[in-house]
């Protein structure tokens, strides 16, 4: 089993405005996974059927729309999406 992950050998994904680095699959955890995203302009509503979803703010600010409801965040502020949740993530 791998415990360790890197960036340099994570997947590169994404889209305008949106870097995704995943660094592990559902290969390596049934239940979870490890991601950077680095967003520059607008994430894109999404709904992730499979888990909740933790966002830990390294740096940067924006606001995080959930459900309906407007959060702003910044470094060290943590995010939880229950699953099944629509949410979207807007970088300022």
């Amino acid at each position: 089993m791998k415990y360790k992950y890197t960036k340099k050998d994570a997947l590169r994904l994404g889209w305008d405005g949106l870097d995704i680095y995943a660094y592990s699959a559902k290969s390596d955890f049934e239940r979870a996974s490890a991601g950077v995203f680095e967003v520059s302009k607008r994430h894109g509503k999404v709904k992730s059927m499979a888990s909740d979803r933790i966002y830990f703010v390294l740096e940067g600010a924006g606001r995080f729309e959930i459900a309906g409801e407007s959060i702003d965040v910044e470094p060290t502020d943590v995010i939880i999406v229950p699953c099944g949740t629509e949410y979207d993530f807007l970088g300022k």
